[in-house]
């Protein structure tokens, strides 16, 4: 009792959150992997911190999709893209993991179980578990928010006379 303890799921995380301290006790959560509630008509998904990334945008497929998508989504858990607030390409337009967490359960270090909530009262403790790693307590289950797919998607090349141009002409649609 008392010694450290490391929450781990598919270890895709590159930071070293999930390696386990000498004399430590790991927590797998990779077999905890039910998507426990879908709710498209709120866009709400209740998954176990085991699924996938890539498993909650095809739960709600193909009318919805979950935005956060890291390099790794096809492997990595919900889990571990709370603990490291996980990003991924779409987060340029969309945001990061914490903009689609609205709600935990969570086991805290002293072994008692607490829910937070997006709207609680108070201090944004949701907001501080999410990118904490692990340290604040271990999430049992996420309830995410899930959006509409867009209508259409185009790819479109450009070229510019320099990377400067090319540099301006990003800042200009992010200012857009």
């Amino acid at each position: 009792a008392g010694g450290p303890w490391v929450a781990r799921g598919a270890g895709t995380g590159l930071s070293g959150g999930a390696l386990p301290l000498a004399d430590g006790v790991l927590i797998f959560l990779a077999r905890l992997r039910s998507i426990v509630s879908v709710n498209l008509e709120d866009g709400i998904v209740v998954v176990e911190p085991g699924v996938s990334n890539l498993a909650v945008s095809g739960a709600v497929g193909p009318g919805h999709f979950y935005p956060p998508d890291p390099s790794s989504q096809v492997v990595c858990s919900i889990g571990g893209n709370v603990a490291e607030n996980s990003g991924g390409a779409h987060c340029f337009k969309y945001g990061f993991t914490t903009n689609y967490v609205i709600g935990l359960e969570v086991v805290l270090s002293d072994g008692s179980m607490v829910e937070l909530r997006r709207d609680d009262p108070g201090y944004d403790l949701l907001g501080a578990f999410v990118g904490s790693e692990g340290t604040l307590g271990v999430a049992t289950k996420i309830s995410l928010r899930v959006i509409p797919r867009p209508e259409a998607v185009r790819t479109m090349v450009a070229f510019f006379e320099s990377t400067g141009a090319a540099g301006d002409a990003v800042s200009a649609i992010v200012e857009a």
